[in-house]
């Protein structure tokens, strides 16, 4: 059996046709060539997903939390679906944001709705379950910290700070995530919580 190389040896590139498929239609499309570089047009993972309409965006602003008081957001994801997550923390003052795996609750919260970033109106609603102040029995297992400390500007005038990353978190399917932001000043903050996550099928 040949191998690879030498099967496509003496092809011209511009004999070569790439495909790629259409979640929404369910069909294989032919992949664009960007006529200024001669190349494939790339685009990066959650650009690929907001045009699939699967991406989605939370945000969350909770006003005046008073000193040692927190905001929490339960994520309840999808038994048929991972989520991959990336979220991002921020307070008036200095505050740690937590990421907590398994948690439990008698209560679930007030709802949440997150935005589907692609606004096309067949784009769907998102499978994981999100509300705001659950009535938690147990934390779970933290997964990580991220401290955001008082400022140290000239004069100390600046306040506030913010944490995210560009790196995403995949979330197991059927499991449950707590977000919390903890206000560590000694007044009323406001804080504030950003989830931005896309969701792939998962074979069960």
């Amino acid at each position: 059996m040949k191998k690879w190389p030498e099967l496509i040896k003496g092809v011209l590139a511009r004999q070569v046709r790439l495909f790629g498929f259409d979640v929404r239609t369910q069909t294989d499309v032919q992949a664009e060539v960007d006529h200024i570089i001669g190349g494939l047009k790339m685009i990066d993972a959650l650009h690929a997903k907001t045009h699939e309409g699967v991406a989605y965006e939370l945000t969350v602003l909770a006003s005046n939390v008073a000193a040692g008081q927190a905001l929490n957001v339960l994520l309840q994801c999808d038994w048929k679906h991972s989520v991959h997550l990336r979220p991002a923390f921020a307070s008036e003052g200095p505050c740690r944001g937590f990421i907590f795996e398994g948690p439990e609750y008698s209560a679930a919260g007030s709802p949440l709705t997150p935005m589907n970033r692609n606004r096309k109106v067949w784009a769907p609603a998102a499978k994981a379950v999100l509300t705001s102040g659950p009535t938690l029995t147990g934390d779970g297992t933290q997964l990580t910290v991220a401290p955001i400390f008082s400022a140290s500007g000239p004069g100390h005038t600046s306040t506030g700070g913010t944490h995210g990353t560009f790196e995403e978190w995949l979330l197991n399917n059927n499991e449950d995530y707590l977000f919390r932001i903890v206000n560590d000043d000694a007044g009323a903050k406001d804080l504030w919580l950003s989830l931005t996550f896309y969701e792939e099928r998962v074979d069960v």
